[in-house]
């Protein structure tokens, strides 16, 4: 979180892109596993004053074919964390 808060007090945007051939957790682990993981960053992140408008999470980029992912999935697909108003 440390870099993510980093990047975002500078000015940059910061795209959170899991890479399965990188990070197997998934299918190593299982769908419960991983969704525990991408919660506890998005939590992180929203806790995060600097962080939450400048951070982007894709957990599975949307080229993956959601539509064959499960519900659960399917809304972190392309989960945007939005401005606080």
């Amino acid at each position: 979180m440390f870099v993510i808060s980093l990047f975002a007090r500078n000015g940059f945007y910061v795209v959170l892109d899991n890479q399965l051939n990188d990070d197997p957790t998934l299918i190593n682990s299982g769908e419960s596993v991983w969704l525990g993981y991408w919660r506890q960053i998005a939590t992180a992140v929203a806790a995060d004053p600097y962080a939450v408008n400048k951070v982007i999470i894709d957990p599975l980029s949307v080229s993956t074919g959601a539509q064959s992912l499960t519900p659960a999935l399917q809304c972190l697909c392309a989960l945007h964390l939005t401005p606080r108003l």
